[in-house]
């Protein structure tokens, strides 16, 4: 989802919040089972993704209000196998909250368990797809042993060095819920058994 004044790499965006319920309408014609819908993220200074809403022309709460009135028609299509989705920052961004999910431990955690694989080559993280200093290796990197030995120790070098606390600090973390849990049961030394024996949800994730 697009807005006025969101750009891209000095080059501005043409807003599209007026074709989300027609782009639920043509996905559901199609056969799809499923749209989801996710805010535009712009490129930060140091090359990550980041959510930048605060750039909109006009008020936020009117771009706000626009995006919520076509999600109300979209989900008027859901049935018969389709739903409209919202993605996580989706969420956040609607609730007032993302800012929230900017502070982040200094040692990301979720870079070890969930990276992204690109034509460029493997990185730490989604919103650093094609920062160079956030490369684990090229698109091969785990197609056998020996390259997997090579991904795990540049993947240790990158949790250790990479400062998400000051790298991540304007990024709106999908794991920043994930994250802190996890930096909270190292410093804890509880056994993960202990610590996830009263959740009713098993799926940490997200």
């Amino acid at each position: 989802i697009t807005w006025k004044g969101a750009s891209r790499d000095d080059f501005g965006v043409v807003e599209n919040i007026g074709e989300m319920a027609q782009a639920a309408r043509r996905a559901r014609d199609a056969g799809f089972d499923y749209i989801s819908f996710k805010p535009f993220l712009e490129r930060a200074d140091n090359g990550s993704e980041i959510m930048h809403p605060d750039g909109a022309r006009g008020r936020l709460a009117d771009v706000l209000a626009k995006i919520e009135a076509e999600l109300e028609v979209a989900r008027g299509l859901e049935g018969d196998g389709f739903r409209v989705m919202e993605s996580t920052n989706l969420r956040m961004l609607m609730r007032g909250t993302w800012r929230e999910y900017t502070r982040q431990p200094r040692t990301c955690h979720m870079q070890a368990l969930r990276q992204v694989v690109t034509p460029l080559g493997v990185f730490n993280c989604p919103a650093y797809r094609g920062v160079e200093r956030a490369k684990i290796g090229d698109k091969a990197i785990y197609k056998d042993e020996a390259s997997a030995d090579r991904a795990f120790a540049r993947t240790a070098d990158i949790v250790s060095r990479f400062d998400a606390s000051a790298e991540c600090s304007e990024i709106t973390c999908l794991y920043h819920s994930t994250n802190w849990w996890l930096e909270q049961l190292i410093e804890s030394g509880e056994e993960v058994d202990a610590a996830t024996e009263d959740r009713a949800d098993p799926d940490y994730f997200l």
